[in-house]
């Protein structure tokens, strides 16, 4: 006992020692952190680490908003771990009373003993010390196990109050779902009333939230087999925002709501005001699909964004390292979907739109291509679709009864892609092969050897 006694006061004191660092509060409400830093999505602190972070939410009342991103950066860039360094005690207390929150890539079920590890040698028992590690893992193993087993997720909501959290962002989340539903996490925020998920394992969570208690929506990522009608029918009431969209792909044609959904949105989300969706063509606009678009929009809905693919079917069907033929039916031109998303074009959509719905349109918005953050992480491979982009706006200033204009970015391919593509392009089978020819065993090799 006197030995632990004694242990514990050195490591506590080591400890007082290795924290003696300043702690510098961001300048505003604002605290946006990317960790490691990345110039992709750049902090407004020089924050490096989650630690600082946790320094920073510890002595820092001030902070409204904390959007805080968690990756691997380049070839060699680590986050010094995936969750803020509560005490795994219970002790810790965060300041700030946020109204947003932003988490990407967080690891809601972590436990502290996933980062704590003895030394691997002797010769690394001052560094384990001096850093503070050896106080932490101290602490821990006198816990009880029961208090050992209590996830990231429970003991930050011990340590801060989310009550007045109003915006909530998960993105990137890769671990059970059960871990967020089955903590305090959907009781701790009554403000609610924005809420951004990504991909599936964050819905059930979305479920376990008050009925009706949204107010905007965005799920981004659903996947081929994820129905939104379980969503609209739990907070579709209160929606008067609502995005559902795939990011495109080179590898499959992206899922879109089917129309039956479409048609009935004015009945699951009556109140609805802005709704952004994916829309799919294969050489002719989906006018059937327009239709139920624009009969099933809620009569409040002034806002309609759709995000369209940019590549065609045959350019999916290329590899990526699939050699460029100059003749064929996949040219410059064959790669891009058709219709090509032009102002012209969208003025004819948009027109047909607003002659079907039922609502006050005075925005309709057209997206086409690759809106995804430039890829920071490891291994980069650069593909057809990167930052490949088109946009139109189609809006009427005077408000429903007036003309609608439209105007932005084209989709085109520039002059540059043209002349690299017919340098690059392959124009027979003799030039795919560079004049080498088949022969069925060598002895074949060497009599068309002397035939020749």
């Amino acid at each position: 006992m006197f030995l632990i006694r004694t242990l514990t006061s050195f490591f506590i004191w080591v400890r007082i020692a290795s924290s003696a660092n300043a702690i510098t509060c961001p300048s505003g409400p604002e605290l946006r952190v990317t960790v490691p830093p990345s110039f992709q999505s750049p902090s407004n602190t020089d924050y490096k680490s989650l630690a600082e972070v946790h320094d920073a939410l510890t002595h820092c009342p001030k902070i409204t908003t904390l959007e805080l991103r968690i990756g691997q950066i380049g070839c060699v860039g680590e986050p010094d771990r995936w969750s803020l360094p509560l005490d795994p005690a219970g002790t810790s207390r965060y300041l700030p009373v946020l109204d947003t929150l932003s988490l990407e890539k967080y690891h809601f079920y972590d436990t502290d003993g996933d980062y704590l590890r003895l030394p691997s040698t002797w010769t690394h028992l001052s560094a384990w010390i001096w850093s503070g590690d050896a106080f932490r893992w101290l602490k821990w193993r006198l816990l009880s196990d029961e208090q050992r087993s209590v996830n990231n997720i429970e003991l930050w909501i011990d340590a801060m109050d989310f009550s007045k959290i109003r915006s909530l962002s998960i993105v990137d989340y890769d671990g059970p779902s059960e871990t967020l539903v089955e903590s305090k996490f959907p009781f701790s925020l009554p403000s609610l009333r924005t809420l951004g998920l990504e991909r599936s394992t964050t819905v059930d969570f979305a479920l376990s939230l008050p009925p009706h208690s949204l107010e905007s929506l965005s799920w981004l990522d659903a996947g081929q087999n994820q129905s939104i009608i379980p969503i609209l029918e739990h907070h579709g009431r209160s929606l008067t925002h609502l995005e559902w969209r795939t990011p495109e792909s080179l590898e499959s044609k992206r899922p879109v709501l089917p129309k039956e959904v479409l048609r009935d949105i004015r009945n699951l989300a009556p109140n609805l005001q802005a709704l952004t969706i994916d829309l799919n063509r294969n050489g002719t606009w989906p006018w059937e699909d327009l239709r139920a678009i624009s009969s099933g929009l809620p009569s409040a809905v002034t806002n309609l964004t759709l995000y369209l693919e940019v590549a065609s079917e045959c350019r999916r069907q290329q590899g990526p390292y699939d050699p460029i033929r100059c003749e064929g039916t996949c040219g410059p031109a064959e790669q891009l979907a058709k219709p090509l998303l032009t102002a012209t074009s969208a003025l004819q959509v948009a027109r047909f739109i607003r002659h079907y719905a039922e609502s006050s349109l005075t925005s309709i918005n057209l997206f086409a291509g690759d809106w995804t953050r430039t890829w920071d992480g490891p291994i980069n491979m650069p593909t057809w679709l990167d930052s490949r982009r088109a946009w139109i706006a189609c809006g009427a200033e005077g408000g429903e009864r007036e003309e609608l204009r439209c105007s932005g970015k084209d989709t085109e391919l520039g002059e540059q892609e043209v002349e690299l593509f017919r340098a690059l392009c392959v124009r027979t089978s003799a030039d795919l092969l560079g004049g080498v020819t088949y022969a069925q065993d060598p002895g074949e090799q060497r009599t068309a050897s002397e035939t020749r």
